[in-house]
């Protein structure tokens, strides 16, 4: 979170209110639907495969691997990840993609789907998607596509 603000103010300065339009893959997306904390302004946020309210793939490897391989695994912001909480939806505008494996239509090989989405906003889930290889889907770059174009019928795209 603090890298990403250090990157943001890099580039805007301290125009914390310039509108925004940010797209976050897995965590990513989780640090994108906090960015309002911090005093930005974002007039949309899509989100892919982010695990909005936890991921208990985590939890579930936790309680089945040996010790020393989650120790070795485990990250610092996994612990997050584990807390089984719900983050608040954003007062911003949205929306959330999610994807699944084929015949496992709820869990795209990280996260599960009600883990990856508000219910205020709008969604698409993209069937026959894994998490890892997701931008290799060329469904995925034309669901982006939509969900800002509906948002925006015209908008200026900078890449940090």
């Amino acid at each position: 979170m603090d890298a990403v603000d250090r990157v943001l103010c890099s580039v805007y300065g301290d125009d914390r209110q310039r509108s925004l339009i940010v797209v976050g893959q897995s965590m990513g997306g989780v640090v994108g639907a906090r960015l309002h904390t911090r005093g930005w302004h974002l007039d949309t946020l899509v989100t892919i495969g982010s695990p909005l309210h936890g991921a208990a793939v985590l939890n579930y490897a936790v309680d089945c691997l040996p010790s020393t391989v989650v120790d070795w695994a485990m990250k610092p912001n996994y612990e997050y990840l584990m807390l089984e909480k719900r983050m608040a939806t954003p007062p911003h505008a949205g929306h959330c993609i999610t994807m699944s494996w084929p015949f496992i239509g709820t869990f795209d090989g990280c996260v599960f789907v009600d883990e990856a989405r508000f219910d205020e906003w709008p969604h698409t889930h993209l069937t026959w998607a894994d998490h890892r290889t997701v931008f290799a889907n060329p469904r995925l770059w034309h669901a982006v596509y939509v969900a800002i174009d509906t948002t925006h019928s015209t908008c200026t795209i900078n890449s940090l």
